[in-house]
């Protein structure tokens, strides 16, 4: 999604589609986030940040009980939401 398309689902208040790693996802646009996730992010807790954002049963299609994922893996998502998003990083 470019910065473009971000700002007019926060404009029209949509939520906004992304894949990542081939799995897709949606969330709403960054103005509605929850301010319990900014306060996450803002603290270092991105665990917390993202399944906020996401929700748990899309931070589930992520990190599938049973399976191993990394801090990189999960860098690799936020970067893909931020720039889903139009924030900067």
């Amino acid at each position: 999604m470019t910065a473009r398309s971000a700002a007019k689902a926060e404009a029209l208040g949509v939520k906004i589609a992304f894949t990542h790693e081939d799995v897709s996802y949606e969330m709403d646009p960054a103005m509605s986030w929850d301010l319990d996730a900014m306060e996450a992010f803002e603290d270092g807790n991105l665990v917390t940040c993202i399944r906020l954002i996401l929700g748990p049963e899309q931070y589930a299609k992520f990190k599938p009980r049973g399976t191993k994922r990394t801090v990189g893996d999960l860098s690799a998502l936020f970067e893909t939401i931020q720039k889903a998003a139009g924030t900067p990083n």
